[in-house]
């Protein structure tokens, strides 16, 4: 079986092999030694989590080169999709189901199972889950339901440990939440009166993996804005909605004046940078110090604000709500409810910037008055890992990064010789261990259009952040490139904003009225 998970390309390769080599504890007349042997039991956790790894990669491709077309071969309604397929059902059942009587190791099971939640992760961003109309579909959906909501619980026992690294809390942790988030949202239209339904309550909460990462500095905010596509190609499905969109980046491309300056490297030599940059300001904010240059400030488009205003309207709302803005919980039939949010995801939204709101405020009156976009061309553009200058002294600390186009790796890591992760663990047995490899190791994970990366306080001073290149086997023909918006507030420095230009200040002023 691993042979062949390494030969996959496709979707529907994944599938064959699943209908083909997988075995489930609950299958009928299972070999004795399969279902007695912690052995074939550790292979069968194994080989379902790098399916569903190698799944996501797969979807991420086929997505990223062509999306259309995998919906039209998918089929988007409830009935023919993936999320009611009996062999993806059973792909993830083989990760999530245990051998009876057995403990799951961090170091051993932990790993199979963070494996499976970061490609279930990448699928559901790729491949929108949608809620079927149907008794055999929903019987299929609660099952892979059922399945999901026995890795989250089991991620959120094993992570608590000090055997285990806050960096792998934190990528778990995001992955999880963007599955659940899209979950969360497809059921929001779940249709299930008069079907019958097993009862019983299924967790999708993560308590302990909260309370682990409740100091960082940064946090995930998925599905933030719901930039979604408007219709598809296909007859089956005129307004298919909840699949990530690209239909943005056009208008953003045009309307913002990205520059691709040149810059001198330490050597001398005269480069074009990789990425295009435009710094977009209110008026009577200054430049942007950034990259070694004073970034003259532009105009900002109606689409840019109105994402600024989007995105703090998200964070006010979410003191009274869930971070999905949804129902916390679900009722399905009269026997079965999903618990989507304990109340224990993190608060930051609210208290470092929805707070500070105006729930009413128009287009021109929100936090955000100033953004740093950036043109990724291709996939092979990136930006290395870095930090945001002057957060605290000309600029605001709170700020969120969105982007729209392909999809990215976003990583943070502590600072060598500022931080490391132990620094941030809740967990006391992890208080002051000794420095490692993985002290200042990088938790990355693949962003979707619409996710918003949310930083703030000591963020800038003490981690790192990146976007990394993509990880698509892109078509030449295929438009691989992204903008990204990152959003700031500039801080009154005694009646300035920002950074002059030259030929702006006083002497050039008193100069030029001579």
């Amino acid at each position: 079986m691993g042979e062949a998970i390494q030969l996959a390309k496709s979707i529907s390769d994944h599938l064959y092999i699943a209908e083909k080599f997988i075995w489930l504890p609950t299958d009928d007349n299972l070999a004795p030694h399969l279902r007695t042997q912690l052995v074939h039991h550790e292979k069968r956790r194994r080989w379902g989590s790098q399916l569903l790894e190698s799944l996501g990669q797969a979807a991420l491709n086929e997505w990223e080169n062509n999306p259309h077309e995998m919906l039209k071969s998918l089929g988007s309604k409830g009935d023919e999709h993936i999320w009611t397929d009996v062999r993806f059902l059973r792909m993830i059942s083989s990760v999530a189901l245990p051998m009876t009587d057995s403990i799951d190791r961090p170091d051993k099971e932990g790993i199979y199972i963070i494996q499976a939640l970061k490609g279930l992760h990448v699928i559901s961003g790729c491949i929108a889950p949608v809620a079927p109309d149907s008794a055999p579909a929903l019987e299929v959906w609660i099952g892979i339901h059922r399945s999901i909501s026995e890795l989250i619980q089991s991620a959120d026992k094993l992570f608590t440990t000090q055997n285990t690294l806050l960096k792998d809390v934190v990528e778990v942790r995001w992955a999880i939440r963007g599955l659940v988030a899209r979950l969360q949202i497809a059921n929001n239209g779940l249709y299930a009166d008069g079907m019958e339904i097993a009862g019983g309550t299924m967790l999708f909460t993560t308590p302990n993996l909260n309370a682990r990462t409740i100091n960082l500095p940064f946090d995930i905010l998925h599905h933030c804005l719901p930039w979604q596509m408007n219709s598809v190609e296909n007859d089956s499905a005129p307004d298919y909605l909840g699949y990530p969109t690209k239909d943005l980046l056009p208008d953003f491309i045009r309307s913002i004046p990205f520059n691709f300056d040149t810059l001198t490297t330490r050597t001398g030599d005269s480069v074009i940078e990789r990425r295009g940059t435009s710094w977009l300001a209110e008026e009577g904010i200054g430049a942007l110090a950034y990259s070694g240059k004073l970034m003259r400030p532009m105009n900002i488009p109606t689409s840019v604000r109105e994402t600024m205003r989007d995105i703090e309207q998200w964070c006010y709302q979410s003191e009274t709500s869930s971070l999905s803005q949804l129902p916390t919980t679900l009722k399905i039939g009269n026997n079965l409810e999903f618990i989507w949010d304990d109340c224990t995801s993190s608060d930051m939204p609210y208290t470092e910037l929805g707070q500070f709101v105006n729930a009413d405020s128009n287009n021109i009156g929100g936090f955000f008055d100033c953004a740093l976009t950036n043109h990724y061309p291709d996939g092979d553009s990136a930006c290395k890992f870095h930090t945001d200058p002057e957060h605290g002294s000309h600029w605001h600390r709170v700020t969120a990064v969105v982007s729209c186009g392909q999809s990215r790796r976003f990583a943070f890591r502590p600072i060598p010789d500022a931080s490391i992760w132990n620094d941030w663990d809740t967990t006391s047995q992890n208080a002051n261990q000794p420095k490692d490899d993985t002290s200042c190791a990088p938790a990355a994970l693949s962003l979707f259009p619409g996710d918003v990366v949310f930083m703030t306080r000591d963020c800038n001073d003490l981690f790192h952040h990146a976007v990394y290149s993509s990880q698509s086997s892109l078509s030449d023909h295929v438009d691989s490139s992204r903008v990204s918006l990152v959003l700031k507030r500039a801080l009154d420095r005694n009646g300035k904003k920002g950074h002059g230009l030259a030929g702006e200040g006083r002497r050039a002023r008193r100069n030029n009225s001579l």
